[in-house]
């Protein structure tokens, strides 16, 4: 048997040393030349029985004379070089074969040939002899050849034997570096990445030892770590990359940016802002960079302004700008500045730079620009006017289309209260739809982990837009939200969310546990595309109610990742951890002194804290009607019920306040809000303060930074629920904060020197507001939202949800006072009122110039409230006789409204909010929707916040019926 894995006849019969000395002879003679190795060689194999040595001589003569000097070349050459040495090498143990120097050539040869398999054969050959200083240039030359012919089952075997020898003197050790990004570059499973990444020690340390005038190879080094995703080399390569003025290089500067963005995602901390801020230095204006910066910084609770400035000066025209552009976009629309972000859409729109959900949102604030009466409707002057988007368009839909067929039909079916099929039924078609997604996904064989991540985020988005607001109001109002309330059915929209949330489990479980997951997609992106995979399916299965579910999968995902996952995973684990309320593996995994605490609801954290509560308000819930006018014109009459309210107080004595909306007790941890304020968003809200929350809307716990407690010994009154530097609403403001200070007052708890515990930073508005009631400085102890508070003697108010009529009548009869009105002695209601929205980019109504213009003809007053002080607005609204208009939170004003007034809420079908039901029930008022209808193509868009139309006929008839001059539709 020949010890060569190589295809050549076997050396069993005696003339195939002839045979072999003639093909040598007729191969020189071709080439008009002689054998090498001279006479007395060819004589001696020319004789029967020529000794091995002999034939390795030759062997060693043709690789002089012939192969080195290249002289000659093609496989006929080789075939006959790799045969002569397989007789030479007959019966000789593999060790004197690695002594007689012919291995390397060999090992060419076979390259040459494209005998990848007799390579990789050689592969577990040569492993045994890692340590043998005569294999070192065999073993390099062969490591070389198995990665030039991606052989990466091979390599990696070869790879493992030789690890517990490396030393960078060895000679094999020069192409090891290439061969494990090799490695990474081939790999499609998770095995052999981690296989790569068990190098990088060594490898790192090979670099630092490396001579001065000898560069170490830092870009190979910082591939490889970005590769697998392995942090605290990440950021070594960076600073050395950034030492050598990395950036100013075009070769280097990529690879630079790539490994800035992703610490800036995966490690944010002191290292890598470091790290950024040298960037920055090195190239000003950079978008990548800056955004980086940027989103740490909101990230950590910066000002908007400081925010912002990082963002100033970028250079546009880099491809980075659009992304960064539309992130600050993005930003100032949530901060509450639509102008600042529709400039920035604008800017976009007119460069062809809008994605998906710039389109989405641009759509939506300039549906609602006003117009004049006499322009035609689908005029428009944006510059390029984006086009509505379709839920099953676009790229990241196109690779499932062929799977996609139950789904769609399940999710293009509105989810009315009137829908053809049952709730049961919606049911089973659902299951069926989860089940055919299921089996189809594995049958995508090509599916890359690009193409999964982008269509799980699609999916997401789809929910958000069409499901989430009406999920969460499930659980929000303490009510059944039946067709009263609204067409679109909120239990079907909590089912057909649930849906989504599942189709995203499945295909991140199909793409992160098939057996070569990584197939179809670069290396050097394949990680960051399973961790981000990990956290959609961990959001899902959060927002499914199954976080041990979520918190085994992450687990699972640890283990096959190995040591690559275990910075990056850190943080969605501790999430996990805090969501299920396992605070001690939250804190082991975060490896911080932060403060890891337990969150709770109001009466859960009062038994904890061992507190007993006062009852300051106690009101029944109270039954009325109010009617709907459909888009038919039929007017429906409906009940509903303003819920039962409580008010507590309760006396703490070591009370924590932090970032103005945060109370902490000793034993009972954070405060947790109600119901309908958890369904507004993650909390604790962000701030710089807040390390990490958990995941969906009943986490358990959550972390903090810590604290520089300053004890407040003064005596103090704190509302619960503080979030009006969070939500800088008219109506949360009002109604669910002002009301309890209003309460607190009349009921003689800021007497004795107690001072009310307020935010510095309320709005001038809020601050006017108190002074309005009678608060005066004197009863205001302010704090910034970055102080931290131990409050001594707190009088602490329950946090409330809904309006009650307690609150509401106290609130009106002292702001009708300091309006200058008697409350026992109402003043004639004689005016009409339309409240204009046209300044307002969320739920935008299409033409309301015209409806407007329908009511000033009727003798409406078009108002906007926003622009008249609070006292302007409560004698307005004390004199209407008629209130009409889109609702908001100018609505908030028929709390002064008397009896008997006639209340026209312009809205949708979609969703028919009872907020402003109840504060018309409470006041005695007549209160009527009129119904219109969200614009098609806005199905990746929240269905409450989608531009709608009305019917203008309707809408003046209604309008009529509010003017009183027609009492029947």
């Amino acid at each position: 048997m020949l010890p060569l894995d190589v295809d050549v006849p076997p050396l069993v019969q005696p003339p195939l040393p002839d045979a072999l000395l003639a093909r040598l002879k007729a191969f020189a003679a071709h080439h008009g030349g002689a054998l090498p190795g001279g006479e007395a060689l060819h004589a001696k194999l020319g004789k029967p029985g020529a000794p091995a040595a002999a034939w390795t001589r030759m062997a060693q003569a043709m690789h002089q004379e012939w192969i080195k000097p290249r002289s000659l070349s093609g496989d006929e050459l080789h075939g006959l070089f790799i045969a002569t040495v397989a007789l030479g090498w007959r019966d000789l143990p593999e060790a004197e074969r690695l002594r007689g120097g012919l291995y390397p050539a060999v090992i060419r040869a076979l390259g040459a040939q494209g005998d990848a398999d007799a390579l990789s054969g050689l592969a577990s050959r040569l492993a045994p002899f890692a340590a043998d200083p005569a294999a070192d240039v065999a073993l390099s030359t062969l490591l070389r050849q198995l990665r030039q012919h991606h052989r990466p089952g091979a390599l990696a075997a070869l790879l493992d034997a030789l690890q517990p020898a490396f030393n960078p003197e060895r000679a094999w050790s020069g192409p090891v570096l290439s061969c494990v990004l090799a490695l990474t570059r081939d790999a499609d499973d998770f095995a052999t990445l981690r296989r790569a990444a068990s190098w990088l020690p060594a490898l790192f340390d090979a670099a630092d030892q490396a001579a001065t005038d000898d560069s170490p190879p830092w870009r190979d080094l910082g591939k490889l770590a970005l590769r697998v995703l392995q942090v605290p080399a990440m950021q070594r390569a960076g600073q050395a990359l950034l030492n050598d003025q990395g950036l100013a290089h075009a070769d280097t500067q990529p690879l630079l940016l790539q490994l800035l963005l992703q610490l800036a995602g995966f490690a944010p901390d002191a290292t890598t802002r470091g790290l950024l801020s040298q960037a920055a230095t090195q190239h000003p204006g950079h978008p990548a960079i800056q955004l980086a910066r940027a989103r740490i910084a909101h990230r950590e609770g910066a000002a908007m302004a400081d925010i912002e400035a990082l963002l100033d000066g970028l250079d546009d025209g880099l491809a980075a700008w659009p992304h960064a552009m539309s992130w600050l976009a993005s930003t100032r629309f949530h901060d509450g500045d639509e102008a600042g972000a529709m400039a920035i859409y604008r800017q976009l729109a007119a460069r062809g730079a809008l994605s998906v959900a710039d389109r989405l949102r641009m759509n939506h604030m300039s549906s609602r620009e006003d117009k004049p009466a006499d322009e035609p409707a689908s005029a428009s002057s944006d510059p390029t006017p984006p086009e509505p988007v379709h839920a099953w368009a676009g790229e990241a839909v196109e690779p499932f289309i062929g799977v996609l067929g139950p789904l769609m039909a399940l999710l293009d079916s509105p989810p009315h209260h009137d829908a053809a099929l049952t709730l049961s039924e919606l049911q089973a078609q659902a299951e069926a739809a989860l089940a055919h997604w299921r089996d189809a996904l594995p049958q995508l064989n090509e599916l890359s982990l690009k193409a999964s991540l982008r269509f799980a985020r699609h999916l997401r988005q789809l929910e958000a837009g069409a499901f989430a607001h009406h999920t969460h109001w499930v659980t929000a109002f303490p009510f059944e939200l039946g067709p009263a309330y609204g067409r679109v059915d909120a239990q079907r929209c909590r089912l057909l969310s649930h849906t989504v949330q599942r189709h995203i489990v499945a295909l991140c479980d199909v793409a992160l546990q098939r057996p070569r997951a990584l197939r179809g997609g670069p290396g050097q992106a394949s990680l960051r595309h399973v961790l981000d995979l990990a956290e959609q399916r961990a959001e899902s299965q959060w927002a499914l109610g199954e976080p041990a579910d979520a918190a085994a999968a992450l687990e699972a995902l640890g283990e096959t990742l190995g040591s690559m996952g275990e910075v990056p995973l850190r943080e969605l684990k501790a999430r996990a951890a805090l969501t299920q309320g396992r605070l001690s593996d939250a804190a082991a995994l975060l490896g911080t002194d932060d403060e890891v605490l337990p969150l709770q609801d109001w009466d859960a954290w009062l038994a904890t804290e061992g507190l007993q509560p006062q009852t300051l308000i106690d009101d029944a819930a109270i039954d009325g009607d109010y009617e709907s006018v459909t888009m038919d014109g039929v007017v429906h009459r409906y009940r509903h019920r303003v819920v039962r309210t409580q008010m507590t107080v309760v006396h703490h004595t070591d009370l924590r306040v932090r970032d103005s909306h945060l109370l902490i007790g000793p034993l009972g941890g954070i405060l947790r809000p109600g119901a309908w304020h958890l369904s507004m968003g993650d909390y604790p809200y962000e701030h710089r303060h807040v390390r990490l929350r958990g995941g969906g809307l009943r986490s358990q716990g959550a972390v903090l930074r810590r604290a520089c407690w300053q004890r407040i010994e003064t005596p103090v009154v704190v509302l619960a629920n503080m979030d009006a530097t969070y939500h800088r609403n008219f109506y949360h403001w009002m109604l669910l904060l002002l009301a309890r200070i209003e309460a607190v007052r009349a009921r003689g708890l800021l007497l004795g020197g107690r001072q009310l515990l307020l935010p510095r930073e309320l709005s001038g508005w809020m601050r006017s507001s108190l002074a309005d009631i009678g608060i005066t400085d004197e009863q205001i102890l302010s704090y910034g939202d970055s102080d931290d508070l131990v409050c001594s003697d707190a009088l602490l108010v329950s946090p409330i949800d809904f309006a009650c009529p307690s609150l509401v009548e106290g609130l009106r009869q002292t702001l009708w006072r300091c309006a200058g009105l008697d409350p026992d002695v109402p003043p004639a209601a004689t005016r009409l009122l339309y409240i204009s929205r046209r300044g307002e980019g969320r739920r935008p109504l299409v033409d309301e110039a015209r409806i407007q213009q329908a009511a000033e003809a009727m003798g409406f007053d078009a108002v906007s409230p926003e622009t008249l002080t609070l006292g302007e607005q409560v004698r307005l609204f004390a004199t209407a006789r008629g209130i009409a208009g889109p609702p908001g939170a100018a609505y908030t004003n028929l709390c002064w409204a008397q009896p008997g007034t006639r209340v026209l809420s312009i809205f949708k079908e979609e969703a028919n909010l009872p907020t402003f039901i109840d504060l018309s029930l409470i006041r005695g008022q007549s209160h009527r929707w009129l119904l219109g209808r969200n614009l098609a193509g806005y199905a990746l868009m929240s269905i409450v916040n989608a531009p709608f139309s009305v019917d203008l006929s309707l809408a003046e008839r209604e309008l009529a019926w509010v003017a009183g001059e027609s009492e029947q539709p």
